[in-house]
């Protein structure tokens, strides 16, 4: 899969069809849009392509009510990859691609993708200075350059459309089962392997402390998790929370007790870890003993999950 950070690098001679969106989280309704794309390729010799903006654009338009991301670019881009399309366009998200009119931001599209043979977008997307090109717009657009369009309608799932919104307030209520569904494969959580304070350890239960790049986290509490290790997959005990029962302070951590391991050493490594279940909310101990009578259930509880 090739990565381009700047669509006026794109070099290609081959027919592209291209798939359009922020693509955040990349759950089951943007799936879709990807597999209409793919599919059209492949029945016309052609390339399958995605396009994607960092940073997310309500970032740069309004600041005050950025949404929190599911995934991180790492993370889409994985995804992407997943599904076997032959490259992605990451472009810049900036002021001045926001004030681009629509049919000056399609025209960069066309300009520079000489062979642009499609276009596929989901149902409600929007594009352009102040997010005025629709897809009416864009339909024309497509008539006038015979190119194909096409426009995914939403998928509706358990009576509710998924989306990235949807998907984002499911995972700050900690729903991650359901979350999971929508999203077609297991929510990830990444990031870098940090010393602690090491309070685990002195309750006989060692953990990671994850320094992640992920924004949407989820309700602070405990959670069954997979952690993969050379390929191996290892049963995990997560917790997302401020540590009350230890200290006062406010700060969330991510620590994974990795359940059927012993004398890992895993500071200073990118590690993954895939949400599958909440078991419980956080909350404060009287004392360290019931902390631990505590864990050692959750532990029991996420062995038989896995079992």
């Amino acid at each position: 899969m090739k990565i381009i950070y700047n669509i006026n690098d794109f070099k290609n001679d081959n027919k592209i069809h291209l798939a359009i969106g922020n693509f955040d989280g990349v759950h089951n309704g943007h799936k879709a849009v990807i597999k209409n794309a793919l599919s059209k390729a492949k029945l016309n010799d052609s390339e399958a392509w995605v396009l994607t903006f960092n940073p997310h654009p309500l970032e740069i338009i309004n600041p005050k009510i950025k949404p929190s991301r599911i995934s991180t670019l790492d993370q889409q881009l994985s995804i992407f990859k997943s599904l076997d399309i032959n490259g992605v366009i990451v472009m810049k998200f900036n002021k001045e691609l926001m004030n681009l009119s629509p049919i000056n931001f399609l025209n960069l599209l066309a300009n520079n993708i000489s062979k642009l043979s499609g276009i596929y977008v989901g149902d409600d997307w929007s594009f352009g200075k102040n997010k005025s090109g629709d897809k009416t717009l864009l339909k024309e657009f497509c008539s006038e350059k015979k190119i194909i369009f096409s426009r995914q309608k939403e998928i509706i799932f358990q009576d509710e459309k998924i989306s990235s919104s949807i998907v984002r307030k499911l995972i700050q209520k900690g729903e991650i089962k359901q979350v999971n569904l929508m999203l077609g494969y297991n929510f990830k959580i990444s990031g870098l392997v940090v010393h602690g304070k090491k309070i685990g350890r002195t309750l006989g239960y060692p953990t990671a402390n994850i320094k992640t790049e992920n924004e949407c986290i989820p309700l602070n509490g405990i959670y069954a998790g997979i952690c993969y290790l050379n390929n191996k997959p290892c049963s995990i005990a997560l917790y997302i929370g401020t540590n009350e029962t230890m200290n006062d302070n406010n700060q969330i951590v991510i620590e994974a007790h990795f359940i059927n391991e012993k004398n890992l050493n895993l500071y200073g490594e990118i590690i993954e870890i895939e949400v599958i279940e909440f078991l419980r909310k956080d909350k404060k101990f009287e004392n360290t003993e019931d902390l631990q009578k505590q864990i050692k259930i959750d532990v029991l509880k996420i062995k038989k999950i896995f079992k």
